[in-house]
């Protein structure tokens, strides 16, 4: 009888039997203040651990030093998940880092936006400007500059190129940036650092409409990709499909364009992360409300939209994913088996996303080569989660970063209106074509009556139990390996029960309450 049960409980953990199986929650933790707090970016460090970066308004709970408005915020954590160290930059007004990279010395360079011009960002050129911080192991700045002209400017991404510099892609409206000119509205804005900070070329890419750089990466060649959208069909950006497209740039060491292109359909097509392939190729990622032109089709509203194309420039695929409502695809990263690893957010609950927690959550995909879904996993609570950055780690797992406004379901707490909530998803299966043994843990009877019974459990684990809506039900502690709990009294239906063992890993098994 255990067997069955436990074979029954295999599927329900499953994010999906269509596909592979999802690894499951090894850790995760909230952390900010009660204001809100938007993690943006991760990565994993040399040392195991994890570096994450965002912006905060919150000045109590994780939150210490906050100058003003909004800051940068970043944390140094451990393989577990527990803070090394956490630094706050900014000044008097509002300062925001969206994107933060290792750097080969074992520090760190971060990039954003700021219109502050005191405390940590000086030399302020007027409205918000494109900032660059470069910070040592320990989070200290090494140097701050400030790009851009008289109004706003942003970068949203940056990379370590192979000379020891740095290559950042945002978008600026100024019209005043010596040696480049402005083609109206916001341009693609691209800034090629040495590796002490110092400007090698500052230049702008556009139309006369909207043209904005969101993510940035380095070739095999040496030459740059950067990826965004445009509504322009001037100047800079020919062959416009209609609204929004994603505006793909190839440039030169120099800053020369190699070549440009637009990707997408007659609807809106926005690009919002980009990485180098081997042999000049690259990968795209962001949404589309498009089913023709180069988006083959569309389950409803915005879909995940990758697009992997060949060194010639010829697509290997075009690939959309997702539900009847909104997904947006925020970060896609190579994984070692080929494939990638694909990171944002959806309201959607049908179609290629199951099991959503509630509003928004975060999800998490993983595909082939060839575009071909592997697995897909929603993370997040009854509230609004946004994943921005998901990205591989030695492990073969993956950790996932954002923002969350629930304490329940897949989160633990909350420390007031957005946190952020960093996820690391288990190294147990590699590609997604293996099949994940079986829990240990087995739950007993699965529909139950009156009582359930958990077992093997380890001592000391935490037992939270949630109806569907995310109503807690109960909390219980296990002082053996077996935990039974009265269940007579709850209403018939689904409930997910979730088991925090004491070396921080987690698991949830769904049950049924029969009449």
């Amino acid at each position: 009888m255990k067997t069955k049960i436990n074979f029954l409980t295999a599927l329900l953990l499953s994010s999906t039997v269509a596909f592979g199986q999802a690894p499951a929650i090894q850790w995760e933790n909230n952390y900010g203040g009660t204001n809100v707090d938007n993690a943006t970016s991760v990565r994993q460090t040399p040392d195991g651990g994890y570096i994450v970066a965002g912006y905060t308004n919150s000045d109590n709970g994780d939150v210490v030093g906050h100058k003003s408005g909004e800051d940068f915020w970043v944390l140094k954590l451990t393989s577990t998940g527990s803070i090394t160290w956490k630094k706050i930059y900014g000044g008097d007004n509002d300062d925001r880092c969206y994107a933060v990279q290792p750097t080969s010395d074992g520090g760190y360079i971060l990039a954003g936006t700021s219109n502050s011009n005191n405390g940590d960002i000086v030399s302020a050129k007027g409205g918000f400007d494109a900032v660059v911080i470069k910070l040592d192991a320990n989070g200290n700045k090494s140097f701050v500059g400030n790009f851009g002209g008289s109004d706003d400017d942003a970068f949203y991404s940056i990379v370590q190129t192979t000379d020891g510099g740095y290559i950042a892609a945002g978008d600026s409206k100024s019209d005043n940036i010596s040696g480049t000119s402005n083609k109206g509205g916001y341009d693609v804005l691209a800034v090629k650092l040495t590796s002490s900070g110092s400007k090698t070329f500052e230049k702008l890419y556009g139309g006369s409409g909207t043209d904005r750089g969101y993510g940035v990466d380095q070739l095999s060649s040496g030459q740059y990709i950067i990826a965004g959208e445009t509504d322009s069909n001037n100047g800079d950006v020919s062959g416009n499909k209609g609204g929004v497209d994603y505006y793909v740039l190839r440039i030169k060491t120099n800053g020369a364009i190699n070549f440009t292109r637009t990707i997408g359909g007659t609807d809106n097509d926005q690009a919002y992360g980009v990485e180098a392939l081997a042999k000049n190729a690259y990968a795209v990622i962001g949404e589309t409300e498009s089913n023709n032109g180069d988006v083959p089709d569309n389950s409803g509203g915005d879909d995940y939209f990758v697009v992997s194309v060949k060194g010639d420039g010829s697509f290997k695929f075009a690939k959309t994913y997702g539900g009847e409502t909104s997904d947006i695809g925020r970060s896609i990263h190579k994984t070692s088996d080929g494939g990638f690893i694909l990171c944002g957010e959806t309201e959607s609950s049908n179609g290629d996303v199951s099991n959503n927690k509630g509003s928004d959550d975060y999800w998490v995909v993983k595909i082939a080569a060839n575009g071909t879904m592997k697995w897909q996993k929603t993370l997040g609570g009854a509230d609004k989660d946004l994943g921005t950055s998901a990205a591989p780690t030695s492990d073969g797992g993956f950790i996932v970063a954002g923002s969350s406004e629930s304490d329940n379901f897949d989160v633990s707490d909350n420390n007031g209106n957005a946190d952020y909530w960093i996820v690391k998803l288990n190294g147990a299966q590699k590609t997604g074509d293996e099949v994940t043994p079986v829990s240990a843990i087995q739950l007993y009877p699965n529909p139950a009556q009156s009582t359930v019974t958990l077992d093997g459990l380890t001592e000391s684990a935490n037992v939270i139990v949630y109806s569907i809506t995310g109503m807690e039900a109960g909390r219980f502690e296990s002082v053996s390996s077996s935990l039974t709990i009265d269940v007579a009294q709850w209403q018939a239906g689904y409930y997910l029960v979730r088991i925090l063992h004491a070396d921080g890993s987690q698991e949830t098994i769904k049950l049924y309450k029969s009449e």
